[in-house]
């Protein structure tokens, strides 16, 4: 009796809780500078590859993940994709330090850094993860989506947040 009940109060959780199908009207983002930018300005009429990462700085998004993107700039133009923006549950001012003195992306990199300070984003499309066990709190998973218009047309999600396997460049290249 005690399960059923709260599997109910589970479920009703869940439903709740609405995940943004249409990332057009989700929450804004922060550019460099700290400017917010609606999520429409982002998505509207464009083909945008979406990258989730874990956070600034960390050895993988530097070293593998971001720069990825920017090395398929031109192959993933030739598939149509208008603009990679890449979101982080960092500050604005965290994402500017990091484009520029650890990945070294110039304004042509292809690749468009977008803060989500609250998370709120990261939260409205599904992709939380609580990392406070290992010093980080809530992050984003990591993940990369191609979304035409707003609509999420196909979404990958990484198994384990400190690898880059389905949500690299190469693989999201591949299946576009």
């Amino acid at each position: 009796m005690l399960r059923s009940a709260i599997a109910v109060r589970v479920a009703a959780a869940a439903a709740r809780r609405s995940i943004v199908t249409d990332l057009k009207a989700a929450p804004a983002l922060r550019a460099k500078g700290g400017a917010a930018v609606e999520a429409s300005k982002i998505f509207e009429g464009k083909k945008v590859v979406l990258v989730g990462v874990v956070g600034a700085f960390t050895g993988t998004c530097t070293v593998d993940h971001v720069p990825g993107y920017a090395k398929a700039k031109a192959s993933l133009a030739k598939k149509g994709v208008n603009d990679v923006v890449v979101v982080s549950v960092n500050d604005h001012l965290v994402l500017d330090a990091w484009k520029t003195h650890a990945l070294k992306l110039g304004a042509d990199s292809g690749v468009t850094l977008m803060s989500d300070v609250d998370a709120a984003f990261t939260r409205a499309v599904g992709m939380e993860i609580d990392l406070s066990g290992a010093g980080l709190g809530v992050r984003s998973k990591r993940y990369a989506m191609v979304v035409d218009n707003g609509k999420i047309v196909k979404s990958f999600v990484e198994p384990v947040p400190s690898k880059v396997t389905v949500t690299g460049a190469e693989n999201v290249v591949a299946n576009l």
